[in-house]
């Protein structure tokens, strides 16, 4: 079991507190880079595989 994802969330709140409480930062602007923050440290998502193109396709062509 990975524990990658919880280090994120940990990272993320610490993040968000020393930003609001230390450096006085607006509490929209920290969650904001926050958020930032969470989307590059998980990375990018899972490949497609010939199982999902197809859902995929179906689910996106008007």
């Amino acid at each position: 079991m990975s524990y990658w994802p919880l280090g994120i969330l940990l990272i993320s709140v610490a993040f968000i507190l020393v930003s609001i409480i230390k450096l006085k930062l607006h509490p929209f602007l920290a969650l904001t880079f926050a958020a930032i923050l969470t989307g590059l440290l998980t990375g990018d998502l899972p490949g497609m595989t010939l199982e999902n193109v197809g859902l995929f396709k179906d689910r996106v062509e008007l």
